[in-house]
């Protein structure tokens, strides 16, 4: 049983494509506590504003959702990869720029373009994962080897996230993850633009 896991393994980062998204996918889940967490306590006993706000404020990242319909057409006609690197780096420079202010509404703003980004990656990301899967037969196997590689991200990050509000700041936490997803996606980058028959 142990070599049969390894074996997957060692099939999934054979995969160009596949280990690139195992680099970027717990980045850009590092998110997740930022959203759920830190912005809201920040909403609330920095910026002292309501409950209401901090609901704004998660509309603003769900809002895209809402049109991943779209976005998957665009991811379609620009291809999932580049739907990928576009996604993160839009995800990551806004969570940057979130760091330089403590404006309520410009921080909406960026929270809105930041989960705009996020949108279009997921659905470039979830498409190809399927894509891959389904050529090789193995599609449950190779979504849930990268959901597990990617939880990694949330996991680690709301652990590191409370230490570095507490010692630090929010704003230096939403710089430090949106510059480790800028990153992952230049180093993921060559494996994501790989010939599709590797």
């Amino acid at each position: 049983k142990a070599i049969g896991r390894w074996e997957r393994l060692r099939w999934f980062f054979s995969k160009p494509k596949l280990w690139a998204l195992a680099i970027i996918g717990p980045t850009i889940n590092a998110v997740l506590p930022i959203i759920t967490l830190i912005l809201p306590l920040f909403v609330l006993q920095k910026l002292g504003l309501s409950y209401i706000y901090v609901g704004y404020l998660i509309s603003a990242w769900i809002v895209s959702k809402l049109f991943q319909w779209l976005l998957g057409h665009i991811a379609d006609k620009i291809s999932w990869e580049r739907g990928i690197i576009i996604g993160t780096l839009v995800t990551g420079a806004g969570l940057i720029a979130m760091s330089f202010t403590e404006s309520y509404w410009l921080i909406l703003i960026l929270i809105l373009i930041a989960g705009t980004g996020d949108a279009l990656w997921d659905i470039s990301a979830t498409t190809l994962l399927s894509h891959i899967g389904a050529r090789e037969n193995r599609t449950g196997e190779t979504i849930g080897t990268y959901f597990a590689f990617a939880k990694i991200g949330s996991f680690a990050s709301f652990v590191a996230g409370g230490v570095i509000v507490t010692l630090f700041s929010p704003q230096l936490y939403f710089a430090i993850i949106g510059s480790l997803i800028i990153v992952a996606t230049a180093v993921g980058y060559k494996g994501l633009m790989a010939s599709n028959t590797q």
